[in-house]
């Protein structure tokens, strides 16, 4: 099972599921990420995704619930052990 499906098949609303595996995508691309991108994805890749979400005119809330999905996929995958940091 992917590593965002395992992560986010433990959250209980349909709807924030949802959200979050958009907002990942969002980041990640289509294609979601395998265990070696998600350990080489550093502070920088962040930046430039915040960036990105500003020069695109998103609301301040959708910036900070892609965040949000992102700060806790990465809390998820160090509980895992896939990470040992949070670049989010």
């Amino acid at each position: 099972m992917k590593l965002v499906d395992s992560c986010l098949n433990q959250l209980t609303s349909a709807q924030t599921r949802r959200a979050y595996r958009r907002d990942l995508r969002d980041f990640f691309g289509e294609d979601l990420p395998s265990r070696k991108e998600v350990e080489e994805i550093e502070v920088d890749d962040l930046r430039m995704f915040v960036r990105r979400l500003r020069e695109e005119g998103l609301s301040e809330a959708t910036q900070r619930r892609r965040l949000a999905a992102l700060r806790g996929f990465f809390d998820w995958l160090i509980e895992q052990g896939h990470r040992s940091d949070n670049p989010a």
